[in-house]
Formats: structure tokens, sequence, C-alpha cells
């Protein structure tokens, strides 16, 4: 009898739970739309475990759609963001600070 391959589970395209900087907390992020004023949670590409607090975050508005760019220490981390509704974060760029 041959062995099973392990199953692999299969990540989800965005996920919400993201550590900020060195911290070992894993929490949802919220922001708000900088066009029409509505918070939003963040939905994070797979694959991206944490962002700095000078690294820009460029989302997406889920209410309005409206496209905008926020620095990572105006990101605000909640343990429970079910209530809000989700937004993507299209892409985090680096900033390294000297």
């Amino acid at each position: 009898m041959q062995a099973r391959p392990a199953v692999v589970p299969r990540k989800a395209p965005y996920e919400e739970y993201v550590c900020k900087g060195n911290s070992p907390e894993w929490l949802c992020y919220v922001t708000e739309c900088l066009q029409c004023g509505r918070f939003f949670r963040l939905k994070w590409p797979a694959g991206v475990e944490k962002f700095g607090e000078t690294d820009v975050v460029h989302v997406e508005c889920p209410s309005c759609v409206f496209e905008f760019a926020k620095t990572g220490d105006k990101l605000w981390g909640w343990d429970f963001a079910a209530m809000v509704v989700a937004g993507r974060v299209t892409r985090v760029e680096e900033i390294k600070v000297r």
C-alpha cells in the first residue's frame, strides 16, 4: 500500500490577518476611504505576512472603488472587524528607512 501524499491547504488569494513591523500579533487592519469616508477592513494578497510603518499600502475602497495609498502607520489594527466591509490591498511598497 502506498502512502497518501500530504494534503496542502490551498491559500485563498486574499487573507485578512497580517503583522505590522516586528509585532508578534496578527491583526485585521482597518482604514478610512479618502474619497467617500467609509471605513473598511483590508484583505491582503496571499503571501503578505507583515508590513512596516513606513511602507506604502495601496488599497481599493469596496464602496466607491476609489484607489488610494496610505503609509503603514495610518492603518489601525483590530482584533475583530467582521462587521466592517472588506476592501482589497492591491500592492505594498516596502520603503527602507536609512
